[in-house]
């Protein structure tokens, strides 16, 4: 009997070291929707929606890298009679795309896996006038911002992952400028 306890009791320690000893670093491929804020000190956020493409490796179980690019597929409108906008109304804004290099630790559930996201991005931002045009790019190559993020994976099956996250691909205190966006996604794990 005793005998019977004591494997009954190692049999989760054997399961736990069989998962283990199964994981194989993978790459992945993924798109999602995009759909962002931008805001900054003399405007109300205004939505842009895109669709996005990423690329990732597993390299251990609970952390994988990840290089993104969202192009844009919306124009948002704004009115502002900021005089830095040269006191120009209906104007709109685009995002032309951002990219981003991101580290993602994530912690294994029963679903799926719950995860943080770290790292920069580049966001191209385009602002145009009536009569005049002024062109925002949120950062540059040399000024890459870090980006911060929350996500939650839900497995389908083996392979596919259904993703929701919210990140936030920059803040800049100089003028109070950010992007924040929601992404919907699936992934494929190529294992």
């Amino acid at each position: 009997m005793k005998k019977l306890a004591v494997i009954a009791m190692m049999l989760p320690t054997m399961a736990i070291a069989q998962e283990q000893a199964e994981f194989k670093p993978h790459p992945y491929a993924g798109i999602s929707l995009h759909s962002g804020a931008y805001a900054d000190d003399s405007l109300d956020p205004i939505s842009l929606v895109g669709f996005g493409l990423k690329a990732g490796f597993q390299f251990h179980e609970n952390i994988a890298v990840e290089l993104r690019h969202v192009q844009g597929t919306s124009e948002g409108e704004f009115s502002s009679s900021d005089e830095r906008f040269y006191n120009v109304y209906n104007s709109e804004v685009t995002l032309e795309s951002a990219t981003s290099l991101l580290l993602k630790p994530q912690a294994n559930l029963s679903f799926g896996s719950v995860y943080g996201l770290f790292g920069f991005s580049t966001v191209e931002i385009e602002v145009k006038f009536e009569d005049d045009q002024f062109i925002y790019k949120g950062e540059s190559e040399e000024d890459n911002k870090f980006s911060l993020g929350l996500g939650t994976d839900i497995a389908l099956n083996d392979n596919l992952m259904a993703n929701v996250e919210l990140l936030s691909y920059y803040i800049d205190g100089e003028d109070d400028a950010n992007y924040l966006a929601f992404n919907l996604g699936i992934d494929y794990h190529f294992k």
